[in-house]
């Protein structure tokens, strides 16, 4: 009888669209680091022009709420988040966060370098400085584990390349993507020396792609092929530093091979429209309070002339969480969140 009446519950809580628990990974908490987007509203507690905290961004997160989510709905992170069984990791820069299970100290428009973002923003140095300040604070109430455990998201390095293209108009020079990844080098040594042992580093995404860039299909050739040059140098930086540093492991995310794969079979992951954004209808500008959007926005990959749909945000981290090589390598984050 008993087996049976487990069996109901289970089959009435997945018709009810309930969630039925899930294993909870020995992960303790999620930080996240980066652009826009990760950024899940930090800045709104600045004095930039890079804000989203108006609608109708957030029109599908939880309540119609815009809090500052360059999306329409959740990002990537929110939904690698609730694969832990983790909550949204909170803003660093909202004091009224819990911390102790992460934060997210992403602030949109944000890069490698310093010099890249609008001004107010919070640099990327500036990140692994509010996370050397938080990890004294954790270290102090909740021990070591909480960070050497802990999985860290970083989303960087988009805007960097992007504008180098934008400068001239071709190609980023191979100098600048070389001081870029040194950069990054000695930022992720930073967050080693903090204890961070469990590591995600997304690719640089789709440059000459998004509705900023382009009205129509085929890709700008200097923004791809800039994109493609730092992807592989990254994959191969995130190889050497992972080898050299005991304990150490990072997945490499290869966010600008899955959206290519959007952009060219949009039908095989659910969407239908690649080219336009969803807000505002008819592209060529930020999506403001005013404007129309779509009425459809789960058959969108870009939300707006830059940024991906929700819809796409979660085809990205289940293929983050759940892939194959194609995806992540050395392996995916579901694996690397069952390493001790």
């Amino acid at each position: 009888m008993l087996p049976l009446l487990l069996a109901l519950l289970r089959s009435s809580l997945l018709v009810s669209g309930a969630p039925f628990p899930q294993h909870r990974y020995d992960v303790p908490a999620l930080f996240v680091f980066g652009d826009s987007f990760v950024d899940s509203g930090n800045n709104n507690f600045f004095n930039t022009s890079a804000k989203c905290n108006h609608p109708p961004y957030g029109i599908n997160f939880e309540g119609r709420r815009s809090t500052g989510r360059w999306s329409d709905g959740l990002i990537v992170t929110d939904y690698i988040a609730s694969f832990l069984g983790l909550p949204y990791p909170p803003n660093f820069h909202d004091k009224r966060g819990n911390f102790s299970t992460g934060a997210n100290f992403a602030s949109a428009s944000a890069g490698i370098f310093n010099t890249t973002g609008l001004q107010g923003i919070r640099t990327f140095e500036q990140q692994i400085g509010d996370f050397e300040q938080l990890s004294t604070t954790l270290e102090q109430h909740h021990g070591h584990r909480t960070i050497s455990r802990a999985i860290f998201y970083l989303n960087i390095g988009t805007n960097d390349v992007a504008n180098a293209v934008r400068a001239t108009g071709s190609q980023a020079p191979l100098e600048l993507l070389a001081a870029l990844l040194r950069s990054l080098e000695r930022d992720l040594r930073r967050l080693y020396s903090c204890g961070a042992r469990k590591m995600v580093v997304v690719s640089a995404a789709i440059i000459g792609c998004p509705p900023l860039e382009k009205r129509s299909l085929p890709c700008k050739p200097a923004g791809e092929s800039s994109a493609r040059a730092y992807n592989r140098a990254l994959q191969q930086l995130l190889r050497d530093f992972s080898s050299s540093h005991l304990g150490l492991h990072i997945v490499y995310a290869n966010l600008h091979d899955l959206m290519m794969g959007v952009i060219q079979q949009p039908g095989a992951f659910g969407l239908s429209s690649t080219v336009d954004p969803c807000c505002p209808v008819g592209g060529g500008r930020w999506c403001n309070a005013t404007d129309s959007y779509c009425s459809n926005p789960s058959q969108y990959l870009f939300w707006d002339i830059a940024h991906p749909s929700s819809a796409f945000n979660r085809i990205a981290a289940h293929r983050f969480w759940n892939g194959t090589l194609r995806e992540t390598f050395p392996f995916n984050i579901r694996h690397l969140a069952s390493l001790w």
